[in-house]
C-alpha cells in the first residue's frame, strides 16, 4: 500500500499518517523543524488545560529528566527554552495555552536569571539544586506536595531513564543518584526501584539504598521494553533511543493517551523494539523528524546489498549496547595522550617551544630522493633546493607558538610546496595529512616566502598554506570548544562552501553551524551556516552497529595517499569513523598501532588459523593492523566468509574484501585492537 499523507508540512511542524504495507501499521508522526518546536507540536496534542507549563533547557536537560512526573501530575507540557533566550515558538505556546504558573527545572547556570525574569507576567517557581542529585531531589518535595508516592524510581545514568516517564505516572518521582548515595535518599522511605544493571549502580550502592528491585534489560531499548511492560499501557510513542530531549518532552503526551515509550535507532528498529511492537498493536506515534526517525523504519532494509549495514547485521546481529560513554571516550583519549607521543591535547599543552624542538621536527619530515611530476618526469636539483631552503631552517628560534584554526580542508604537507610528489602518477607523497574547518593547531614557524606556516595539530605535524588558516587564542578556542556542537556522519560534505570530512567537529549556536572566516588581519571571525541532514547534533553514540555503518559509507572511495584527491588513506579511514564517535587516534597506521591501551591483542608470529581466532573473538569493529596497512573486521558474508573494509592503496579505492585478501593478510596481521 502507498504511503498515505494525512497532511503538509506546515511551516516545517508535521503531524504524519502513514501506512507501510510490510508491517501493515498505521503510525502518526510528531515534528517541529527542530527540538523546541517538536515540544510545542507535542505539547498541542496534549490539550493541556491546568495553566500550568514545565520549562527545562534544549540542551542541558538532563537534569530536568525527573520533572516528567511533575509534568504529568499537572497535566502539563514540557516547552524548551535555550539559557538566555526564549524561543518565539516557546513563548507563543505559552500564551496560547493561558499558563499562569510555570516550573522552571534547573539553575541559573542552565536557564539564566534573564530568562526568568523575561517570565515574570507568569508565576515562575524554581526547581533547582547543586548538581543532578539535588535537582531530583527538589522535584521530588515539589511532586510530594500533591501526590502520595508508594514507590520512587532511582537512576545513576539518565540513559536508564529516558523511558521512564509514561512509567512513572503522577506519583512515581525519579531520584538521581551516585556510588555516593545522597544524604537525602535516607529521608525517602518509600519504595525504591532502581532503574538500570550492576554497571549503571553497583549492588553495593543498590544494597545501601535498600531498594527493593530493578527494571533493567541489556540495553536501553530493553530497559524500555520492561519499563513498557511494567506499565502495560496500549499505545506507544516511538523515539529515537539517542535523543533523549524527545524521549523528556514527548512523557506527559504518552502518560495521556495510555501509551509507552520505546526506543529506536534512526533508520532500523532494534529487534527487541520490532518484536515488541508485533505484539502490542495499539496506537503509534513517532516523535522527530526525519533525521530523528526515517521513514523507513518499518523497512526491512536491503538484506542483499553488501553495502547496507541491514545486510551485514543479519549475519552478525551487531551490538547496540553502549561500547563507551561520552565520559568513558574522555577518558579513554586521555589515556592514548599519555600513552601515545604523537598525540596531544592543544588546550593542555604549553605554547612555548625550544629551537631545538622545532628543527627536529622541521627536518624530521624528510624529502625523497627522487621525487616525481604527475608527467612521470624529475624534478632539477634547484627546484629542490628551492623548496629545502624555503623551509627556513636558519630562522627558526625558541618560539612561543600562536593558536589557529582551519578554514577548509587543506592539506598539512612534507614540504612548504604546493609542488606533488606523484609517484606512479597517481599518489601524492607530498601529503601527509588532511585538516578540516575548526580543527585547531599551533603555528611553531613560518617559510621563507611567507606563504607556508610549520603547524602543530592534535595528532600531526607539518606545513599548511597561510591563507587557509586563522589566527586565534587558547582563550577563543576553549571558549568554542566548549559550545554544543555537530558532527559531519558523512565521509565527505560540502557545507555552504566549507567541505569537510567525517567526524569534523564543528561549534553550534542556536541550531545554526558557526563556519570559520578570517578578518582582514588573519584573525578568526564566524559566520552562521545552515544545518543539513549529514550534521548530528554531538557525537555518535558508540555501538558495533553504528561503527560497521560509518564505516560501509566509505565504500568505493577514491584512495587519497596523506588526505590528497578529497579522500583518504587507510589509517585516516579508521581515524575519521572513529572521530564521529569522539574518539582521537593518532594519524599514522604504525602510530595508532602502537599504544599499549586497553583491548589491543598482538597477534604477531601466530598461525593463520590462531590469527583468525583471535580476530573472531574479537569480533565486527575489531580494528586489524599490519606493517603499514590497516583494516576494520565486518564479520561474516552471506557465506560464512569473514569479511573487512578497507582503503587499499593497491585496489585504488576503499573495498570490502576478504580478511586473508590475496592470500597474504593473515600472514601479515601483527595486532587487533578494538577502541574501548
Amino acid at each position: 500500500m502507498k504511503k498515505l499523507f494525512l497532511c503538509a508540512v506546515l511551516l516545517f511542524a508535521s503531524l504524519m499518517s502513514v501506512n507501510e504495507s510490510n508491517a501493515q501499521r498505521d503510525y502518526e508522526r510528531i515534528a517541529g523543524k527542530n527540538r523546541i518546536e517538536t515540544a510545542v507540536e507535542i505539547s498541542k496534542k496534549i490539550q493541556n488545560k491546568s495553566k500550568i507549563a514545565v520549562v527545562a533547557n534544549s540542551m542541558k536537560y538532563v537534569d530536568a529528566l525527573p520533572g516528567s512526573t511533575l509534568a504529568n501530575l499537572h497535566k502539563a507540557p514540557i516547552l524548551l527554552v535555550e539559557k538566555d533566550r526564549i524561543p518565539e515558538a516557546t513563548i507563543d505556546e505559552l500564551n496560547r495555552l493561558g499558563v499562569e504558573k510555570i516550573y522552571i527545572l534547573g539553575g541559573e547556570a542552565v536557564i539564566s536569571k534573564s530568562v526568568e525574569e523575561k517570565l515574570s507576567a507568569f508565576k515562575c517557581i524554581r526547581l533547582a539544586g547543586e548538581n543532578r542529585y539535588e535537582t531530583s531531589y527538589e522535584i521530588y518535595k515539589e511532586i510530594t506536595q500533591s501526590a502520595e508516592t508508594e514507590e520512587v524510581f532511582v537512576a545513576a545514568k539518565e540513559v536508564d531513564a529516558v523511558a521512564s516517564a509514561a512509567a512513572r505516572g503522577e506519583n512515581i518521582p525519579l531520584l538521581f543518584v551516585s556510588e555516593n548515595i545522597p544524604s537525602f535518599m535516607e529521608e525517602i522511605e518509600a519504595k525504591k526501584t532502581v532503574l538500570g544493571g550492576d554497571q549503571a549502580l553497583s549492588r553495593k550502592a543498590y544494597t545501601a539504598l535498600r531498594a527493593a528491585g530493578r527494571i533493567a534489560g541489556k540495553n536501553r531499548y530493553e530497559t524500555a521494553i520492561q519499563l513498557a511492560e511494567r506499565a502495560g499501557m496500549e499505545n506507544q510513542i516511538l523515539v529515537n533511543a539517542f535523543n533523549f530531549v524527545d524521549a523528556f518532552t514527548s512523557g506527559t503526551l504518552a502518560y495521556r493517551m495510555n501509551g509507552n515509550i520505546l526506543l529506536t535507532d534512526t533508520h532500523s528498529l532494534p529487534k527487541a523494539t520490532k518484536d515488541y511492537l508485533e505484539k502490542n498493536k495499539g496506537k503509534l506515534i513517532l516523535i522527530g523528524g526525519e533525521k530523528a526517525i526515517s521513514e523507513k523504519i518499518f523497512l526491512e532494509g536491503d538484506s542483499t546489498n553488501p553495502l547496507d549495514a541491514t545486510y551485514w547485521n543479519k549475519y552478525n546481529q551487531y551490538g547496540r549496547n553502549i561500547l563507551m560513554t561520552g565520559k568513558e571516550i574522555m577518558d579513554y583519549n586521555q589515556a592514548i595522550d599519555k600513552e601515545s607521543p604523537y598525540v596531544r591535547d592543544l588546550l593542555s599543552l604549553s605554547n612555548k617551544f625550544s629551537k631545538s624542538y622545532i628543527k627536529d621536527a622541521v627536518e624530521g619530515l624528510k624529502m625523497p630522493s627522487n621525487p616525481t611530476k604527475a608527467n612521470g618526469g624529475g624534478y632539477s636539483q634547484g627546484q629542490k633546493n628551492q623548496w629545502l631552503n624555503n623551509r627556513a631552517i636558519n630562522r627558526i628560534k625558541d618560539t612561543t607558538a600562536r593558536y589557529a584554526v582551519a578554514l577548509q580542508r587543506t592539506l598539512i604537507r612534507t614540504l612548504p610546496t604546493a609542488d606533488g610528489n606523484i609517484k606512479g602518477g597517481y599518489h601524492d607523497y607530498f601529503a601527509e595529512d588532511a585538516v578540516n574547518p575548526w580543527e585547531m593547531m599551533m603555528v611553531l614557524h613560518k617559510s621563507s616566502d611567507g606563504k607556508w606556516c610549520f603547524v602543530m595539530t592534535e595528532n600531526y605535524m607539518g606545513w599548511v598554506m597561510q591563507k587557509d588558516i586563522a589566527y586565534t587564542t587558547k582563550d577563543e578556542l576553549a571558549a568554542y570548544n566548549k559550545l554544543d556542537f555537530y558532527v559531519v556522519t558523512e565521509p565527505k560534505i560540502n557545507l555552504n562552501g566549507w567541505n569537510m570530512d567525517m567526524g569534523t567537529k564543528i561549534p553550534q549556536r542556536e541550531g545554526r553551524p558557526l563556519l570559520p572566516k578570517a578578518d582582514d588581519k588573519g584573525n578568526l571571525s564566524v559566520s552562521a551556516g545552515k544545518r543539513t541532514a549529514a550534521l548530528h547534533t554531538g557525537y555518535l553514540p558508540y555501538t558495533e552497529y553504528k561503527l560497521v555503518e560509518q564505516a560501509l559509507k566509505f565504500e568505493g572511495e577514491p584512495y587519497g595517499w596523506g588526505g590528497s584527491r578529497n579522500s583518504h588513506d587507510c589509517s585516516s579511514f579508521i581515524e575519521d569513523i572513529h572521530k564521529v564517535f569522539g574518539i582521537k587516534l593518532p594519524r599514522n597506521t604504525s602510530h595508532q598501532e602502537a599504544p599499549a591501551l586497553k583491548g589491543r591483542v598482538s597477534i604477531a608470529g601466530k598461525s593463520k588459523g590462531q590469527k583468525r581466532a583471535e580476530i573472531q573473538k574479537k569480533g565486527p569493529g575489531a580494528v586489524i593492523y599490519m606493517k603499514g596497512h590497516v583494516a576494520l573486521f565486518l564479520g561474516k558474508d552471506a557465506k560464512g566468509k569473514d569479511m573487512i573494509i578497507h582503503q587499499n592503496g593497491s585496489t585504488r579505492d576503499c573495498a570490502i574484501t576478504a580478511l586473508d585478501f590475496g592470500g597474504s593478510y593473515l600472514n601479515a596481521y601483527s595486532t587487533i585492537q578494538k577502541y574501548r
